[in-house]
């Protein structure tokens, strides 16, 4: 079972990605059906060519679409970046091989979550589960 904590997604999404480009996850990736894109790089990356470090789903209030899960990449060559995905929006056009890379996340380091979340403004706005896997 994973263990919720509730915060605003609107300032702890934005500070997490922050923590992350601060410990060198640059890139940014969009998943494809088959394999994730490298914006900066113009290059479609492979699941057997990366792996997950970190995930974090964030739980929308409203409609399922709502719902965001970002990802710490490393690429096998050692290059760094971070995917914001859309749960369960088209996950019918995602392979297999992608489907089980995303979801076979084992590692998330909660302390990073605490120390962004303190460090962030608190702002008004409505309340989101962060589930931990």
């Amino acid at each position: 079972m994973a263990k919720e904590v509730t915060y605003l997604i609107g300032s702890v999404l934005p500070g997490m990605v922050n923590d992350l480009k601060r410990r060198g996850y640059e890139l940014e990736f969009r998943r494809e059906p088959a394999c994730i894109y490298c914006i900066e790089w113009q290059q479609w990356i492979m699941p057997v060519h990366f792996s997950v470090d970190e995930s974090y789903y964030f739980e929308g209030t409203g409609s399922p679409d709502s719902d965001r899960k970002l990802y710490a990449i490393t690429l096998s060559q050692g290059a760094k970046g971070f995917l914001i995905d859309s749960c369960n929006v088209y996950m019918d056009n995602i392979s297999r091989e992608m489907q089980e890379k995303l979801e076979t996340t084992a590692t998330t380091i909660i302390k990073n979550l605490i120390q962004v979340v303190a460090a962030s403004e608190k702002k008004p706005g409505k309340p989101t589960s962060v589930a931990f896997w």
